[in-house]
């Protein structure tokens, strides 16, 4: 059997397990591993610490008193998800140095794997996260062949009175394995076909809620790349079942440049926005044996599209 063959076998699995699990077969407790996930390289780059992880604003009564340029360097990096207490729980934990001295970063938030993708659940936490742990909580990741890649945010966002806004330049992509070591580099196929966005499948329904009727979702993806070079196709439709008048999609076919070195990748478009052009498309993230996984650089949009090769 030729390896296109055993690929596309391999996608209609995928395929068939996300539809399973939009049906109510439950989501992937744990992460599917007991183990925990080190850093190893961050936007292409390896490494298992950063120098310059974040600069700070410190606020006393509102008013900036004090500014640290890179005043903050990671010196590790360790997720894991526990599964010890009554929910299973996803813990990052960052031991950084900030101003010289040494601190341990934390947070603890009930999470599971839906399709390769990081669910949280906020509706048990209780308080709010200090400026730290809002910092190294990743905004959304994926799970896939023992890799973790997550998006990292690059600002805490906490309105404090008094207290450190902490922020990087850009968010980055954090790819994390057991090791620490970066995992093994996998060819791009010349196409993917998205499987699951934001862990759902590509197509799925809504139930009825009070004040909001059922809704239907269809989102498809597709990357057909030729060494540097590709083309994007992504389309997204919601259908209200009670109004159809409602009903709204988008649509955009790009060019593209791929850039991939080791696991991690990036995918953008050499258009910028015009009237011909309304979006330029920009997205990263990492391949991991016959799994993409692309964060969308554009419209706050972080939640990771999971595709595999054909």
């Amino acid at each position: 059997m030729s390896p296109a063959h055993v690929r596309r076998l391999r996608l209609r699995a995928l395929l068939a397990t996300a539809a399973a699990l939009a049906a109510g077969c439950g989501t992937e407790p744990g992460g599917g591993s007991a183990g925990a996930y080190h850093l190893a390289a961050m936007d292409g780059l390896r490494g298992t610490s950063l120098s310059c992880f974040a600069s700070y604003i410190q606020y006393a009564g509102g008013t900036s008193v004090r500014t640290g340029d890179c005043a903050v360097a990671l010196r590790s990096l360790e997720v894991r998800f526990d599964s010890a207490g009554p929910l299973p729980t996803l813990v990052a934990t960052a031991r950084v140095v900030q101003d010289g001295e040494a601190a341990i970063w934390e947070i603890a938030v009930p999470a599971t794997i839906r399709n390769h993708t990081i669910q949280y659940d906020f509706s048990t936490v209780t308080g709010p996260m200090t400026e730290q742990q809002a910092f190294v909580l990743p905004r959304a990741g994926t799970l896939t062949d023992g890799v973790l890649t997550l998006r990292m945010t690059n600002f805490s966002a906490t309105p404090q009175s008094d207290g450190f806004d902490y922020w990087r330049s850009h968010p980055s992509v954090f790819i994390l394995t057991p090791s620490g070591q970066p995992p093994r580099l996998a060819r791009l196929a010349r196409r993917y076909t998205g499987f699951a966005f934001d862990g759902q499948p590509t197509d799925y329904c809504t139930e009825d809620a009070p004040g909001l009727p059922s809704r239907c979702f269809h989102t498809s993806f597709t990357l057909s790349s030729a060494g540097d070079t590709g083309t994007v196709r992504y389309e997204s439709r919601v259908r209200w079942h009670t109004d159809t008048a409602l009903a709204g999609s988008y649509e955009s076919r790009v060019s593209v440049l791929v850039d991939h070195p080791g696991a991690y990748v990036r995918v953008v478009s050499p258009d910028t926005p015009s009237v011909y052009v309304p979006r330029a498309f920009e997205a990263e993230g990492s391949v991991v044996g016959d799994v993409l996984t692309l964060f969308i650089n554009s419209g706050g949009y972080t939640s990771p599209i999971v595709a595999g090769a054909e």
